[in-house]
């Protein structure tokens, strides 16, 4: 499988819980981010234990650094029909920058993080583990 396909004016937060974040740089709706040492929201990967390390889904955009941006760190997130996760399917940090992909795609040598698992309708019913393990 590949990367989650979120098309931000699709993404539709329910039952959330929300924290506001200021952007390290351009932050897309839909982006996973993670907090960096100096406190600011930076989009995710599985490379390293800390940058795998998500807080959550960007549900408002940022075009610069230092703005304020809407971090969904739990609960019922619509991603819409482009997105489409899989009900059933877990979801991880991708390899790809701020990008969503399914557990299974995470490789040797890369961090888990766990971000939710697909529900119906187009929903991630999220709940983050960060594991600071690599796949062997």
């Amino acid at each position: 499988m590949a990367d989650l396909t979120v098309t931000g004016s699709q993404v539709v937060p329910a039952t959330a819980s929300l924290r506001q974040m200021l952007s390290a740089a351009a932050t897309a709706i839909g982006d996973v981010v993670y907090e960096s040492s100096t406190g600011v929201a930076t989009k995710g990967d599985n490379s390293t234990a800390a940058k795998a390390a998500a807080k959550g889904l960007a549900v408002s955009a940022a075009d610069a650094a230092s703005q304020p941006i809407v971090v969904q760190t739990g609960g019922n997130i619509t991603l819409g029909a482009g997105a489409a996760p899989v009900q059933g399917t877990v979801y991880a940090v991708s390899a790809n920058s701020g990008k969503i992909c399914p557990l299974t795609d995470v490789g040797s040598g890369k961090y888990v993080t766990i971000l939710g698992v697909g529900a119906a309708s187009n929903v991630l019913k999220m709940h983050i583990h960060a594991s600071g393990v690599a796949v062997p």
